[in-house]
């Protein structure tokens, strides 16, 4: 039995005996070598030293083959989605183990940008909130030079280079190079270990983690690190082996814990000493009553002349002194409440502070209602990295949906609760389905067809029909605009009422317009959004502005070429002071301008 083997056996119990400590995050940054057969593949190193470091240890595998640690490489490590998904984790420790493809002659002419790249990468993580310990990594020899990589230089120049960046910046090192030197027919290609090379691989790695010289702050934490009168918080530490430590500047055990209960928010520092000496900083903070920690209506929005109700929740800290709209409530309370109009409610809480907040429940009718903003779920087929589902429904076109195909791809919403929807409005972003339908499902899950097209061509696609009962909403798009991207939706807004939709209503919305015309928005006063009609007789160029009193263009509401029909379009005056404004339609020859105003 090797060292290797004889530590591993050992290293169990380790694991064992702490397994009630806190788990530690450990993240492998890596090139082909750290992701192996696949970041799920059991023989991957990351994998197997997640399996010998035990249940104190939760370690993932974020390498990503063909990346190299300069900036300035044929594939950066710094471009690909996997770098986000490491910081994201938010680990305790970080493995780096890049360099070996940084010596293909394509990459290694950015050489003298290879230290300042890498302290660079050490630095990122470093300033993550977690304030990961950093392990930089010497990589494995190459046995065969190949794809361009080359073991000289990984031996006589990168090396060195990753012992530069571990002296100046003080990181913590795994030197794969010198202790698997021998093993080339662990390499069956020369480069990329076996299953075999891999776990001793993770023995190394292990080991390192595990045996660390004096004066090494493993963990330390408070738990819960905000607290309010009346409560405690534990600080819980743990160092390596033979540390001199002190808390806030008095001895204590090398691995411990404490109860404390600061009047305020403090800062506790943890300092161990010893070969490597190491420093940690804890904060607990503390919240004196007087505080309000939530306010919140569920739902913000009632449907008018239903009956429906809401909740009013509230939670402030303790020992406040809390009213609402004058009256005194419990400290952390909740109300059910049905306003016939809207109508706003303030809590104020008492105590060694003062606080203040207001919430307002909405009562409108129900063709102002945006049901998208209440809904209860939603999902899609595909999301590219770094957007969100819930972008297409927060009520904002500055956020949006973006799929990963441009092939078939959908998105859908759950609204809770089974709706008369007759109205239902997409914008679309740059990308857009020049086919796609609308599917409504029922509380069954029975299927209606809203909508279909195989001619869209993006913009605003604001579409009324018959009202169709249903509880959820989908967009199944089937061709995109683009032979590459996904598709872009900025806006899905759903409208329709808990009440069945009067047919005569939904005659005159299918009537075909005779004559071109533009209605007075309605409400007219408003604050901040109203509704703007519109009909054409005819398919146009359409044109739909707004403007100030002195006749400047504030923004344009309406620019495509649409067919005939009657159309409505929202406008939230949000960010516009009070005062007198007018609208223009311009469609063909046809032109109509009228006024609105805005009361705030």
């Amino acid at each position: 039995m090797n060292r290797i083997t004889l530590f591993v056996g050992g290293l169990f119990f380790f694991a064992s005996a702490g397994a009630q400590n806190m788990v530690l995050k450990v993240a492998c940054v890596g090139n082909s070598i750290t992701e192996g057969f696949g970041r799920d593949n059991s023989s991957s190193y990351p994998n197997q030293l997640d399996t010998l470091l035990g249940d104190t240890y939760y370690v993932r595998n974020f390498g990503k083959g063909g990346t190299t640690l300069l900036k300035n490489g044929d594939y950066p490590y710094w471009n690909d989605p996997v770098f986000e998904l490491a910081l994201e984790f938010e680990p305790d420790i970080v493995i780096i183990a890049l360099g070996t493809n940084d010596s293909k002659p394509q990459n290694w002419v950015y050489k003298d940008q290879f230290y300042s790249d890498y302290t660079d990468l050490v630095n990122v993580f470093r300033n993550l909130n977690s304030r990961p310990e950093i392990f930089v990594c010497f990589p494995p020899p190459v046995f065969q030079d190949g794809y361009g990589i080359t073991n000289t230089i990984i031996r006589d120049e990168i090396i060195p280079l990753i012992d530069s960046v571990r002296t100046t910046l003080k990181t913590f090192h795994i030197n794969f190079y010198d202790q698997m030197l021998g093993m080339s027919s662990l390499f069956p290609d020369g480069i990329h270990p076996d299953a075999t090379g891999y776990r001793i691989m993770s023995e190394i790695a292990a080991e390192a983690i595990v045996v660390r010289p004096s004066g090494v702050i493993k963990y330390f934490y408070a738990d819960p690190d905000v607290i309010e009168e009346e409560q405690s918080a534990t600080l819980y530490w743990d160092t390596s082996d033979s540390s001199s430590v002190s808390l806030d500047g008095l001895p204590v055990e090398p691995k411990d814990s404490l109860i404390v209960s600061p009047a305020e928010t403090k800062n506790y520092t943890l300092v161990a000493r010893g070969d490597f000496n190491d420093t940690t900083v804890v904060k607990v903070s503390f919240l004196a009553s007087g505080l309000i920690k939530s306010f919140y209506a569920d739902p913000p929005i009632l449907e008018k002349d239903l009956g429906d109700s809401s909740v009013l929740i509230w939670e402030t800290t303790n020992n406040s002194q809390v009213r609402l709209n004058g009256n005194a409530v419990n400290q952390n309370d909740s109300i059910v409440l049905a306003p016939e109009e809207t109508a706003t409610y303030i809590l104020l809480a008492d105590g060694v502070q003062k606080d203040s907040s207001q919430v307002t429940i909405a009562v409108l009718e129900a063709q102002e209602i945006n049901r998208s903003l209440l809904a209860e779920s939603c999902n899609a087929s595909s999301t590219e990295y770094q957007f969100s589902v819930q972008s297409a429904f927060d009520g904002s076109i500055d956020t949006y949906w973006l799929s990963e195909g441009h092939l078939t791809e959908w998105i859908s919403v759950d609204l809770g609760k089974e709706l008369y929807i007759n109205r239902i409005q997409i914008t679309w972003g740059e990308v857009y389905a020049p086919s796609y339908r609308i599917e409504i499902l029922d509380a069954s899950n029975k299927l209606n067809i809203f909508s279909s097209t195989t001619s869209g061509d993006g913009g605003i696609d604001d579409i009324t029909k018959t009202a169709v009962k249903g509880k959820q909403v989908r967009l199944l798009c089937f061709k995109s605009s683009s032979s590459v991207q996904g598709y872009t939706v900025k806006e899905i807004e759903i409208y329709g009422s808990a009440k069945i939709i009067q047919s005569i209503n939904l005659e005159r919305m299918n009537n075909i317009p005779k004559e071109f015309g533009l209605l007075q928005n309605v409400p007219n006063p408003f604050n901040p959004t109203t509704a703007i009609r519109y009909t054409l007789a005819q398919p146009s160029a359409v044109h739909l502005d707004l403007f100030d009193i002195r006749g400047s263009k504030i923004t344009q509401l309406v620019n495509q070429y649409q067919p005939t029909g009657e159309y409505l379009v929202r406008f939230d005056g949000s960010d516009l002071s009070s005062g007198i404004y007018f609208y223009r339609l311009q469609a063909g020859t046809y032109e109509n301008t009228k006024r609105m105003l805005i009361l705030k």
